[in-house]
């Protein structure tokens, strides 16, 4: 599992940090803070039918959830394939919103969260600082617990035997001050996530194919070699033009691995970038060009 910083908020996460599964913590009666904060600003970014999702669970668990525990609701606008509330605090209670939850609720939830994920076969994950609220620990320090119990999870499913599924984890806050302090909390255990590289230039795409022309007419045309699985992989990384990633990363949908994919199709995964499908192969699988050059074998779903 790798844990990588987001300097961004978890629901406005750019095309090329995208992950399956956003999380967002309020009350275990599932009702939506009518004032300014972490409620509104999900209310904004999911769009119409957000009560209405959180009334169907309210009734579906008769009334109110434990805390801790979190249920998965329709994605609405945002760029996932779910969003997960975590009850983390009390119900209001004569208008007044009940306490911030505690440093260990906060990542007894993160943990939970990470099971139902793996559960439904998401590969990433994005938290934000959880536990909003009066008498909340500062930020860093909430950040630094998803981290924490991240980490954890890892570490509780590798000696335990069993896989962790979820293969990325982004913790996400666009203050830049915060997530320094929270950096120095946890060391190593989260780390900065790599930038995707630069396209390249118009000029050596353009030279490219000059190269292959002659290499094909060259000592392996005369020996009968055959093309290496390397050359193969920088032949296929040209395909993929500068402009067609700057289109993709806006336009693709994030990598599922619950979906069938078509030779041709595109999508954006957390860690590789834009990448586009070349081939089904004969095992189930699927290979994969990306941004990079790379071409890597991904599962996707089987056909019915």
């Amino acid at each position: 599992m790798d844990i990588f910083w987001a300097n961004a908020a978890v629901l406005s996460l750019p095309s090329s940090q995208r992950v399956e599964v956003l999380v967002h913590d309020g009350a275990s009666d599932l009702q939506i803070w009518p004032g300014p904060g972490p409620d509104r600003n999900l209310l904004d970014a999911y769009g119409p039918g957000l009560r209405e999702a959180l009334d169907a669970q309210r009734k579906k668990h008769g009334g109110s959830l434990p805390l801790g525990e979190a249920v998965r609701l329709h994605p609405g606008k945002l760029h996932c394939n779910y969003l997960l509330w975590i009850a983390s605090r009390e119900p209001e209670r004569d208008a007044q919103m009940a306490d911030a939850p505690s440093i260990e609720l906060i990542e007894r939830a993160v943990g939970r969260c990470l099971e139902i994920a793996g559960a439904n076969g998401s590969v990433s994950i994005g938290f934000g600082a959880l536990g909003e609220g009066p008498n909340a620990a500062p930020p860093e320090q909430r950040l630094a617990a998803v981290v924490k119990a991240a980490h954890r999870y890892h570490e509780a499913s590798f000696a335990g035997g069993r896989p962790a599924h979820v293969e990325l984890v982004r913790v996400c806050d666009p203050r830049g001050g915060v997530t320094a302090a929270a950096r120095r909390l946890v060391g190593r255990l989260a780390q900065s996530a790599p930038e995707p590289p630069p396209p390249p230039r118009g000029e050596l795409s353009e030279r490219t194919p000059r190269r292959a022309a002659s290499s094909s007419g060259g000592s392996r045309a005369s020996t009968g070699s055959r093309p290496t699985a390397a050359t193969s992989r920088r032949r296929m990384a040209e395909v993929l033009s500068p402009a067609d990633i700057a289109q993709r990363r806006v336009t693709a949908n994030p990598y599922d691995r619950a979906r069938r994919y078509t030779e041709a199709e595109w999508f954006v995964h957390p860690r590789f970038g834009v990448g586009q499908v070349k081939r089904v192969t004969p095992d189930g699988a699927i290979d994969v060009l990306f941004e990079d050059g790379s071409t890597k074998k991904m599962l996707h779903a089987q056909s019915g």
